[in-house]
Order: structure tokens, then C-alpha cells, then sequence
């Protein structure tokens, strides 16, 4: 990295640190949380669970992926499988290369009117 390139990052990372940009919130039962990570910056302060198993929290992650999404970085492939716009993209894991469907149109064409019920 160039020296540019390292105090652009310490930028970054002091801003996304700041206070001043942070956003803080506490989850209660039935709450979600939508967070687009290729424009937002996010991160998670600590957690302790309680002990009592009926009290644990429950979290569930989903990875939705979009008609409308964004190119991403071609360095992103081995992650997500497929990183140009507008295509179903996998995550987590070996799934990503598992995927049965390449594009919405596909996958429409087995699941009836996927897009247009997306459009409307």
C-alpha cells in the first residue's frame, strides 16, 4: 500500500469510529435490522448472553440478494460467486458455488412470478 492509500483507510476507520457518525441501538424481541454492508460501514459492540437458556437471545442472519444490486469488486467472487449487478449472489461458506440459479430470470422461471410480486 501507498502511503495515500494507508491514511485513507485511517481516515476511514477514525471516522467510522467517531461518535460523532455512530448510531446505537438495543434489539428487543421481534425487532429486525436491515444493513446494506456495500454502503454502510457497521459494527457490533460486545455481547453477554445470559445464562438462563429461556432468556438467550435468538438471531437469525439473512443475506438477501437484490434485482436491483450493485456491481461489486471482482476480488468479492470467491465469497459471493457472482459479483456483477443485478445477479443472485450467494455468501457463507461453499454454498456460493452451489447455487442452482444464475440469474432472477432463472430462478422466476421455477418459483412463478418471483419478480413480479418483487415488483409490486
Amino acid at each position: 500500500m501507498t502511503d495515500k492509500q494507508r491514511e485513507a483507510i485511517d481516515l476511514v476507520t477514525q471516522l467510522a469510529e467517531s461518535e460523532e457518525f455512530a448510531v446505537s441501538m438495543k434489539f428487543e424481541p421481534g425487532d429486525m435490522q436491515f444493513v446494506n454492508n456495500y454502503v454502510c460501514v457497521h459494527g457490533r459492540t460486545a455481547f453477554e448472553d445470559y445464562k438462563d437458556e429461556g432468556l438467550k437471545r435468538h438471531l437469525f442472519r439473512l443475506w438477501l440478494s437484490m434485482p436491483n444490486s450493485r456491481e461489486l469488486h471482482e476480488s468479492l467472487t470467491p465469497t459471493y460467486g457472482e459479483v456483477r449487478a443485478g445477479m443472485v449472489r450467494g455468501g457463507i461458506g461453499g454454498e456460493c458455488g452451489l447455487r442452482k440459479y444464475r440469474s432472477y430470470e432463472a430462478l422466476a422461471d421455477q418459483q412463478g412470478k418471483f419478480l413480479d410480486n418483487m415488483d409490486s
